[in-house]
């Protein structure tokens, strides 16, 4: 319990940290677009990667203990103006035991834009390579699964102030998310359908959006993991958020993703996420592979 009062307290030093960083930066925005009430940022206005990166699918609420998973894909994305970007996204989640752990991601994409894309996003460049926002997630189990009760495990993300938004590709500002995610077991069978999981999730994002702004909106999302024979599992889910300012910042995405078991070390991932409206990225296809490390922990029996 110590260990995590003390990561909860570095996750909060970033965010004082970035959010400095945050207001500079957008007040600097601001500044050289002329930004006024509706060019706050969000889903809806800009890059494709901004906000996907961050709010990503559904967790499932069960941690692995015993592995360090390390993970990268590919991603091709095409925004409101049917402009094709191109991104390469890492991810590494370290365990700390069955009850907690810790995950970075970042991406970095490579993009064009027409002239329509290129005055509506307020863009100084036509193309580029950019970094994205570094993102910290912290998931700690709260509730084990029962017979009759899910796996519940809260989730805390940071999202820091460090990339680029001179094209209005990522926001450059710091933000948070606090969820509470659920995971059950339904059905188990030993057909070609071995299992179907239900993973859901519910909570709170907010994110600076402009000159001493921020925006707030509800998280929400449901998925259905089904466990095929062969090690192979699919997920079929819908995500999104509603903020307040109404500026595109409700994005509602269904999604698909098919994961292969190769080895006890090495899976493959491949999948597609179609935007529901305005706010969400239209088209977004992606692959990749992830490498599970052994890490060896004392267990400990905790009863919940």
């Amino acid at each position: 319990m110590k260990k995590l009062l003390q990561i909860f307290s570095y996750l909060a030093l970033i965010v004082g940290l970035y959010s400095q960083r945050a207001i500079a930066s957008s007040e600097w925005r601001a500044l050289e677009k002329d930004c006024c009430g509706d060019r706050y940022t969000s889903p809806g206005n800009m890059g494709p990667n901004a906000f996907s990166n961050w709010i990503w699918h559904v967790t499932d609420a069960q941690i692995v203990g015993d592995k360090i998973k390390i993970e990268a894909g590919l991603r091709n994305l095409t925004d409101q103006y049917d402009q094709l970007t191109q991104a390469m996204v890492l991810k590494v989640e370290v365990p700390f035991s069955e009850f907690a752990s810790l995950e970075f991601s970042d991406v970095i994409e490579k993009w064009s834009l027409n002239e329509e894309a290129y005055q509506a996003y307020g863009a100084q460049n036509y193309q580029g390579k950019n970094s994205g926002d570094v993102i910290a997630n912290l998931k700690f189990k709260v509730k084990k699964e029962t017979r009759y009760f899910p796996t519940v495990t809260l989730v805390a993300s940071v999202k820091t102030a460090s990339g680029a938004d001179e094209n209005a590709r990522f926001t450059d500002s710091a933000g948070y998310m606090l969820n509470m995610a659920f995971a059950k077991d339904v059905f188990e069978a030993s057909g070609a359908v071995r299992k179907i999981r239900i993973l859901g999730e519910l909570g709170f994002i907010a994110w600076d959006d402009g000159p001493s702004s921020q925006n707030d909106a509800y998280r929400y999302g449901i998925a259905a993991n089904f466990n095929f024979a062969a090690d192979t599992t699919a997920d079929l889910g819908i995500h999104g958020f509603t903020g307040w300012r109404d500026n595109g910042d409700k994005p509602l995405t269904l999604y698909v993703e098919g994961r292969k078991v190769f080895s006890k070390t090495l899976s493959g991932f491949a999948g597609a996420d179609v935007g529901l409206n305005q706010s969400s990225v239209p088209l977004m296809v992606n692959a990749g592979i992830r490498v599970n490390l052994d890490r060896k922990y004392r267990k400990r029996n905790i009863s919940q």
